[in-house]
């Protein structure tokens, strides 16, 4: 092997990217896609993947979702029915047939899936979906892209490969043959029901779910919707909070005030009243997009209260004045409060989010503002 002069390296062009690079880059590496990130999922993990998106996205398309899988699913993967509870002759479904392969899918991948639809609608086992999808990281060869868009020869060439991919593979118990009646069967059969999920759009079907940004990674990909304001009326979610509220503003006055109307005539206090279920709402909204964007067993809010909690807590357990006097101090400390960039919804939280949490925490049993050691 020829030795590599100074001058073969000073040939070298540096590298060219299309895109800046960014500080969290050189620490994380470059940003892999999400459809290289789908094509190189182990098969567990691609597991995952289809039941996270069967469970986040295919559960708002049909009324009943069914993951079947392993021995005795009869061809049938992930069924999506339209009118579930029905009679079953009149159900109206969707077969999905995973496939985790190393390439693209081919023909000769497919025909004993066909096989099995056939023979166990023609034993009558279910009945004809109305489309059959296969799902696969790779996609599918261009042939079989080709052969699922000509659906009479996709007929002709699936009965010619029935005795090589099918006649004794449908089932171990016994060999199948291509007999009269049920070559009428298939013969009779819409094969325009076989298509194929394009990898490409099972992305953008599962970045509808919570699970995406925890799967393919990019951060939180859903934007965060305005917050609801309060209603007029305070909500039962609210008696507690509010209740505290009024017991700090009782201390504070030395009047009796137990409403929102007991307010009327302490109009800074109003105020501060009507501030505080802006900021509950908020850190509510916070919780509410949480359950629609992250994985349920994260539990990135109810991190986020321990992290506000432990750091108001010292603040909190101080001597004050009064009850009133203990709410501002603590719900400003945790306005101060930078929160670690760890928690998943630290990209979205606000000040006013860290401020409502106070108030979430005090619905919990976890702060009060009167008499705080005899509580």
């Amino acid at each position: 092997m020829s030795e590599i002069t100074e001058l073969d390296l000073l040939d070298l062009k540096e590298p060219e990217y299309d895109y800046q690079v960014t500080n969290y880059q050189l620490i994380m590496g470059a940003v892999i896609p999400p459809i290289e990130k789908l094509r190189s999922l182990s098969d567990k993990q691609f597991e995952d993947c289809i039941n996270e998106w069967a469970i986040g996205y295919l559960r708002k398309k049909y009324n009943k979702v069914y993951k079947c899988g392993g021995a005795g699913d009869m061809g049938r993967d992930v069924i999506g029915y339209y009118n579930y509870g029905e009679d079953k002759e009149k159900l109206i479904w969707d077969n999905y047939q995973c496939k985790h392969y190393k390439s693209p899918l081919g023909a000769a991948d497919i025909w004993i899936e066909i096989g099995k639809l056939c023979y166990f609608t023609y034993v009558k086992k279910y009945t004809l979906p109305n489309k059959y999808y296969f799902v696969c990281p790779q996609s599918v060869s261009r042939s079989l892209h080709d052969l699922l868009n000509d659906k009479k020869e996709l007929k002709k060439l699936f009965i010619e490969n029935w005795d090589t991919h099918c006649k004794s593979k449908i089932t171990k118990r016994k060999v199948i043959e291509l007999d009269s009646s049920l070559l009428k069967h298939i013969s009779e059969l819409d094969f325009n029901i076989f298509t194929y999920l394009d990898p490409y759009e099972l992305i953008e079907q599962h970045r509808q779910t919570q699970y995406f940004a925890f799967r393919f990674g990019g951060g939180l990909h859903k934007p965060r919707p305005k917050s609801q304001l309060p209603p007029e009326s305070l909500a039962k979610k609210e008696i507690v909070y509010t209740k505290k509220l009024f017991e700090a503003y009782q201390d504070s006055t030395g009047e009796d005030i137990k409403t929102e109307s007991d307010l009327i005539n302490y109009r800074s206090l109003h105020k501060h009243f009507k501030r505080q279920r802006i900021h509950f709402y908020e850190a509510e909204s916070l919780m509410r997009f949480e359950r629609d964007t992250i994985p349920p067993n994260i539990n990135a809010f109810e991190e986020l209260k321990d992290e506000v909690y432990y750091s108001v807590v010292d603040t909190y357990e101080n001597n004050f004045n009064d009850g009133f006097e203990r709410v501002k101090a603590v719900t400003d400390k945790a306005r101060a409060i930078s929160v670690t960039s760890s928690n998943p919804l630290s990209s979205v939280l606000t000040k006013n989010d860290q401020h409502g949490i106070c108030h979430h925490l005090s619905n919990d049993e976890r702060l009060d503002w009167v008499n705080i050691d005899d509580k």
